[in-house]
């Protein structure tokens, strides 16, 4: 879980548009295989709960691309 926490933080503080939409798109493998949910993540980083949905969404769309 600490790599997932270090990499949303570096995202987050790289000022790109959409970190949270990223890290769900770039690490849903990774979040769906831990024992872990955005919401634990995100408290774990000392983010706001509010962005679980961003984060959600992102796998949602790691999913649909990546869809059989």
């Amino acid at each position: 879980m600490l790599n997932l926490i270090e990499e949303l933080i570096k995202l987050v503080e790289s000022k790109e548009t959409y970190p949270y939409l990223k890290f769900g798109a770039k690490f849903a493998i990774d979040i769906e295989k831990s024992n872990y949910t955005p919401n634990d993540i995100l408290n774990k980083a000392g983010l706001r709960p509010s962005y679980q949905a961003e984060i959600n969404k992102g796998i949602s769309i790691y999913n649909y691309l990546n869809r059989s």
